[in-house]
């Protein structure tokens, strides 16, 4: 593997802020696969090109498959690395005050990123959280979507999380034979001759959510969107179609469901997810963005990134939005962040 090659697609993936990402790297390559398979399906095509362009047909999609290669390569290293101090100073805050409360002991994760971020913070969080992931707990971590079915919420003392990974994980396998999934320890990219395969929708792929894991899970989606009446969105850009069909739906149908977005470009992703271009801004330490659906309900956005000093700030604004947290939790959050910059300031 060219380490340059290596460190320019890795330099890519670590600006998302840029207009070329990974995802539109993947659109791209997708693209190119569809040219070349065009180039040689369609006769009148194929019976036009001489030798030569044939060769830049063959090479382009030779090309395209090397790029895709490496950009695998980079995801996997970049997903499987998760550094527990780092996990656990951006969501256990955040995560305990979505699930503290008494009379709500678990919540549903639904995730489209490839790595292990919330089974780090259960693993890690000193047994504050069951975690339900849809994988058995023997030696063989094996995918039984009854363990989803099976669950039933009760007042127990440990908060659960539900965790739904939408697009796979760095450390799922497929049995290319038998379509089984397991959870592996540890992730790498499997070699496209080998009787297991990494079980994950890349970016731009057509979604493959008929059968295994992901049926299970966007099923799981489309049905808590449709009976919930919270949901906090963060850092997602709507690109999956289903998903945003989802969600489009949801906000029609189910009048209680109330949806804030964390993100940058809250404002821009919600005017395209509800189709209108009307938007205002509320008063507050954060600014927050509502958009109204063409019916007048409003959809929230909360223009920063999810970041551990901007937790604080977050939660200000869900909570002055209604969403159901725990007051006293919110109240400790803020005078914290309050007290670590009064350190800082007279230091």
């Amino acid at each position: 593997m060219d380490p340059k090659s290596l460190a320019g697609l890795q330099g890519m993936y670590e600006r998302p802020g840029k207009s070329r990402d990974l995802e539109i790297l993947f659109e791209t390559l997708e693209d190119y696969d569809k040219i070349a398979e065009y180039a040689r399906s369609d006769r009148n095509v194929s019976g036009m090109l001489g030798r030569s362009q044939a060769q830049v047909v063959k090479t382009l999609s030779q090309a395209a498959e090397r790029i895709r290669h490496l950009a695998a390569t980079v995801v996997l290293q970049q997903y499987s690395n998760v550094k527990v101090a780092q996990v656990l100073s951006l969501y256990e805050d955040f995560s305990l005050l979505l699930v503290e409360p008494k009379e709500r002991r678990h919540v549903p994760i639904f995730t489209t990123n490839y790595d292990v971020a919330i089974e780090t913070l259960a693993d890690a969080s000193d047994h504050k959280y069951d975690l339900i992931h849809g994988f058995t707990r023997d030696n063989v971590r094996r995918w039984d979507p009854s363990i989803f079915y099976r669950y039933r919420a009760t007042p127990t003392d440990k908060p659960t999380i539900l965790l739904f990974k939408l697009h796979g994980s760095c450390n799922w396998r497929v049995n290319r034979q038998t379509k089984a999934v397991t959870k592996e320890s540890t992730a790498e990219l499997v070699s496209a001759d080998s009787l297991f395969g990494n079980a994950l929708m890349w970016p731009a792929q057509t979604k493959s959510i008929k059968e295994g894991p992901y049926k299970t899970n966007y099923d799981y989606l489309e049905q808590c969107l449709m009976q919930a009446e919270f949901c906090v969105v963060i850092g997602f850009s709507f690109r999956d179609e289903v998903i945003k069909r989802y969600f489009t739906k949801a906000l029609e149908r189910n009048r209680k469901l109330k949806v804030a977005l964390v993100d940058p470009r809250a404002q821009a992703l919600l005017q395209d997810l509800l189709r209108v271009e009307a938007s205002v801004t509320m008063p507050g330490p954060q600014s927050t963005i509502v958009v109204r659906r063409p019916d007048g309900r409003p959809v929230y956005g909360i223009p920063t990134r999810f970041e551990r000093d901007a937790v604080p700030v977050i939660v200000r604004a869900l909570s002055r939005l209604g969403f159901p947290l725990d007051g006293q939790r919110v109240a400790a959050l803020s005078t914290r962040q309050a007290e670590v910059r009064g350190t800082a300031s007279g230091a």
